[in-house]
């Protein structure tokens, strides 16, 4: 599937309408604001999210470049305002949910991509996002670039995952960086080769089936999760999924 910006929203479903203001194309880009309820794509809380529902091994990639929407350039100003790619287990429920999220944005302390794993609940916890509801764990493993549009792959073999991002004309794979940042509800509790010499996390129990798409994060005042902030847009130029039968793909332009 290679959609256009165009294309995206006729040939994608909708997982929540309410999670994002009213799509729009402009400059030849998908342009989508998040909104609603919710803080986006952490741990319980799900953000605006255009999926197919695929089988087997794959590769997903898009680009996008997120800016104010008030003037359509500039950094935008609410931590984790951010949007990319996902894949998610189509069962995933309250305290069991199960993605991979793959974004660039503003993080939590300056603009760059990240990385998300988010898997079941492991039992109680006395923490206060437990307490709050927020109980599936998430990890972030946050990495600082620079405010341009980026182009990113999420691939899947099995039940490996692996993400790649498109830098001085060669396609990379993601791999812990010096000034990375690494946080959320979940980094007690470890993922297989999370932080380690790579970044593939395996073990995670994907089914066959998944649903597999672009996301976008709205953004939140992280001293005050609970007021919205709501400042950024993103712009995607496309959309693009196919099978593989390797990585090495995901390295060839």
């Amino acid at each position: 599937m290679n959609l256009k910006p165009n294309e995206i929203t006729s040939h994608l479903l909708d997982l929540d309408s309410s999670k994002h203001e009213r799509f729009k194309v402009t400059d030849n880009h998908l342009m989508v604001a998040g909104a609603g309820s919710g803080i986006g794509w952490f741990s319980d809380s799900c953000g605006s999210f255009l999926f197919e529902e695929i089988r087997g091994n794959i590769l997903i990639e898009t680009e996008v470049h997120i800016v104010k929407k008030d003037d359509g350039k500039s950094c935008p100003g609410a931590q984790f305002s951010s949007a990319g790619l996902l894949f998610r287990d189509t069962t995933s429920a309250p305290g069991k949910q199960r993605w991979v999220m793959y974004n660039i944005g503003f993080q939590n302390t300056f603009y760059g991509r990240e990385i998300k794993v988010t898997r079941p609940s492991k039992g109680f916890r006395m923490d206060m996002t437990y307490l709050m509801g927020l109980r599936s764990l998430s990890t972030l493993y946050l990495i600082p670039g620079e405010h341009t549009p980026v182009r990113l792959r999420l691939a899947r073999i099995g039940d490996e995952i692996r993400a790649f991002h498109f830098f001085e004309g060669a396609w990379k794979e993601e791999v812990p960086t010096s000034g990375m940042e690494v946080m959320g509800n979940g980094i007690k509790y470890p993922v297989e080769q999370f932080n380690s010499t790579s970044f593939r996390p395996c073990g995670l129990n994907l089914p066959q089936r998944i649903q597999a798409g672009i996301i976008t994060n709205p953004g939140m005042d992280i001293r005050n999760p609970f007021r919205r902030y709501r400042d950024s847009m993103a712009e995607f130029s496309y959309y693009i999924s196919r099978g593989i039968s390797s990585f090495n793909e995901c390295l060839k332009i």
